[in-house]
């Protein structure tokens, strides 16, 4: 029998676990490193599974257009007792949320500065509305330079033509720094490139301080009365 066979088993493994200590020690160690290492790479994996996933989920459901200043347009209408007056003003900026192909939210900023008439040709009669307009009186454009439109809710009231939706919007417009709620339809087509819209909004301009010639405001206007009410029609279109 070798020498060997007659050590007992338990004593042969404590013997060859301490003369290999350091191995085993050495060997401990790389294997927690190769480890940590693949729990760290698992993690990097499972994050970006979990952007990507998150990316595709919102890219599917939801998304922003940026509304296509140049090729939109913004009219308004206000009117007198003796006539009316037309004209035009710039969309500085316009955004579009959509989720799962409704609206669910927007803001508009108008610059109020670039205000101008249509009706009349150019001549001093123009340029004295327009300048009024942007006065005090009005808008106030030197101290109040943009108006914004910021949607609070989009309901889907029923169909139009064939691709459209007509939309029941309400939302928050402040003019001149005055915020007050407005409610209006809208015509809303969208695609899979862009969306239009098109509507009209009725607005009071004395429930944002301009009180200039009103008939509510003041007696005795007689025909120099000015109606409270103005209308912006926008027809809008994404990019």
């Amino acid at each position: 029998m070798e020498i060997a066979d007659r050590i007992p088993v338990d004593v042969r493994y404590r013997s060859q676990y301490s003369t290999d200590t350091g191995l085993y020690s050495r060997e401990h160690r790389a294997q927690g490193r190769v480890w940590m290492y693949q729990m760290k790479r698992t993690k990097n994996i499972m994050s970006a599974l979990l952007l990507l996933l998150i990316s595709v989920g919102l890219n599917g459901q939801s998304q922003v257009l940026r509304v296509d200043t140049e090729n939109s347009i913004i009219e308004w209408m206000g009117s007198k007792v003796t006539g009316r007056h037309t004209g035009v003003i710039d969309l500085q900026e316009g955004l579009v949320e959509f989720e799962n192909d409704r609206i669910t939210g927007g803001r508009f900023t108008f610059d109020m500065r670039s205000i101008e008439n249509t009706d009349m040709p150019p001549g001093e009669r123009r340029q004295k509305l327009e300048t009024h307009l942007k006065a005090a009186d009005f808008f106030d454009v030197a101290k109040y330079p943009t108006a914004v439109f910021r949607v609070i809710s989009a309901t889907p009231s029923r169909l139009g033509l064939p691709g459209e939706t007509i939309y029941q919007i309400s939302g928050d417009l402040t003019i001149k720094g005055i915020t007050h709620v407005v409610n209006f339809e809208a015509i809303v087509n969208l695609t899979d490139k862009m969306a239009t819209a098109k509507g009209d909004i009725v607005v009071d301009r004395t429930r944002y301080n301009m009180k200039y010639r009103s008939g509510s405001v003041f007696d005795g206007l007689g025909d120099r009365m000015i109606h409270d009410d103005f209308k912006v029609s926008f027809n809008l279109t994404t990019k």
